[in-house]
């Protein structure tokens, strides 16, 4: 298994939803930062999408999807004076009915969801705050699922449909982004296509639990303990028993998540022999104890999600 595959594993989003709206200019949405990550399809038309902070609309034409892992704030319009001048702290559209839009409207399917731990996740915490994924990026996968939207939404069914597209566009979006983007100076995406440091990333994702040490480690991509530990801090930005740590701690939150583990049996799955050492751990790096966790796992962000709801899919607040 790759160690894109393997992170992608422990990315689970949950508590969302997606819709359709179709709008005709002039129109604008304004989302205000949040906890949810969002994506953005046009289906047919066009738009224009603003990130708080930055002067430059981004065009999004149809095809393209834009996804905002982080919630950032942002605006989208008809036009770049639209989605420059809305203001971030109120919504504002003027949305139609689908059967009466012309040919100069605008059809986006929109989604939202929250995904669990993306400050501290080595993946998610590396991507931007705007991934826009043009039909180029995108082979053929984004326009299979276009059409899908287009064609199987409106009848019995639809909306679970819709809900069910939203995670896997997520993970899609995400590995199209690592597909096709420049190799970046550092960091974790940086690591992938690093020869020295792939390879050891890959060992701690397949078998966490190991009594990893920055020797063996270096061992195992024929390097000296001194130029490993080099190299790996100067592309991941942390020491490599940091990143073992941080990565232990990702699998016992992904396993608190899925699975009904003990506390024993999760120190035993991570590589820890002290349950005091395993929960100390895990509240340095998750920020929360194991037990106080796995209860807040689940629970969904009901504020950001109807803010958003009511915003991006024209449905009243809950």
């Amino acid at each position: 298994m790759d160690v894109l595959t393997d992170a992608l594993k422990t990315v689970v989003p949950t508590g969302g939803g997606f819709g359709r709206r179709s709008m005709q200019p002039s129109w604008g949405v304004c989302v205000p930062q949040g906890s949810l990550a969002i994506i953005h399809i046009v289906v047919r038309g066009q738009c224009w999408l603003t990130l708080a902070g930055h002067e430059k609309p981004i065009h999004v034409r149809a095809g393209h999807l834009a996804m905002l892992a982080h919630g950032h704030a942002h605006t989208i319009g008809s036009d770049p004076k639209v989605a420059q001048a809305a203001p971030l702290k109120q919504r504002s559209c003027t949305l139609v009915n689908v059967d009466t839009v012309g040919v100069s409207g605008t059809t986006m399917a929109c989604g939202f969801f929250n995904v669990q731990d993306r400050e501290n996740h080595p993946l998610l915490s590396a991507l931007p705050p705007l991934i826009h994924i043009k039909k180029s990026d995108a082979s053929q996968w984004l326009s299979k699922t276009i059409q899908m939207i287009a064609k199987n939404s409106q009848g019995a069914g639809g909306d679970a449909l819709l809900d069910q597209l939203a995670g896997l566009l997520f993970i899609q979006a995400i590995r199209a982004y690592v597909e096709s983007m420049p190799q970046p100076a550092s960091g974790w995406l940086a690591a992938l296509r690093n020869p020295a440091i792939s390879p050891v990333l890959k060992n701690i994702h397949q078998n966490p639990a190991k009594t990893w040490t920055v020797a063996s480690l270096a061992a195992s991509v024929g390097m000296s303990r001194t130029a490993f530990a080099y190299c790996f801090k100067n592309v991941m930005g942390e020491t490599p028993m940091a990143y073992v740590t941080r990565w232990r701690m990702h699998q016992a939150a992904h396993l608190l998540r899925a699975e009904g583990l003990s506390m024993l049996e999760l120190c035993d799955r991570v590589g820890y022999r002290s349950e005091a050492t395993f929960a100390k751990a895990f509240k340095r790096i998750m920020g929360l104890p194991p037990a106080a966790y796995r209860r807040n796992a689940m629970r969904e962000s009901s504020m950001d999600r109807d803010v958003i709801r009511a915003g991006l899919l024209g449905a009243s607040p809950a």
